[in-house]
């Protein structure tokens, strides 16, 4: 079977669900000490999704690595990095899900813009950087603010396919 660009696509947005947005237990990696991973089996076993990040207790900085493989070889690679306070971790999952559950690409992560309703009153903003905006090559900016534009946490990404 020929592997394609969607068919990735299409496992990134299950594996999201099953993972981290969708709140799945996380694991010590093995041989990185501070490292937590998330990892999701397709039921086929063809398709396994790799979630390793760290966050240091020296503050809230946080960066990763999602890898997907297809029958073991690796086909599309995502870097993160930045950082997010504890209290608007819940909402950052939320904005991620908005996005995932739907499959709506958008540097996969979460949508251009969305205001909490909870009564939080918090903003998250996400956006591409110009000439980046497929699945097989993204680069872009995500950030959570409150309503009077504090900063209370961000990541920037990037990310591509692995395929020729």
């Amino acid at each position: 079977m020929s592997i394609q660009l969607a068919d990735i696509q299409k496992f990134f947005f299950y594996a999201m669900m099953q993972g981290y947005a969708g709140n799945a237990p996380k694991a010590k990696a093995p041989g990185m000490p501070g490292y937590k991973e998330i990892d999701v089996i397709s039921i086929s076993e063809s398709w396994r999704c790799l979630d390793r990040y760290c966050v240091t207790p020296l503050s809230n900085k946080s960066a990763g690595t999602t890898t997907i493989w297809y029958q073991n070889d690796p086909v599309w690679v995502m870097h993160y990095g930045g950082e997010y306070s504890e209290e608007v971790i819940d909402f950052l999952k939320i904005a991620l899900r908005a996005n995932y559950e739907k499959e709506i690409f958008l540097g996969c992560r979460g949508p251009e813009y969305l205001e909490s309703q909870d009564g939080k009153n918090l903003c998250y903003t996400n956006s591409l950087f110009e000439g980046s905006k497929t699945f097989a090559a993204f680069n872009g900016f995500e950030s959570i603010r409150d309503l009077d534009n504090r900063l209370l946490g961000y990541h920037g990404y990037m990310g591509m396919s692995l395929l020729p």
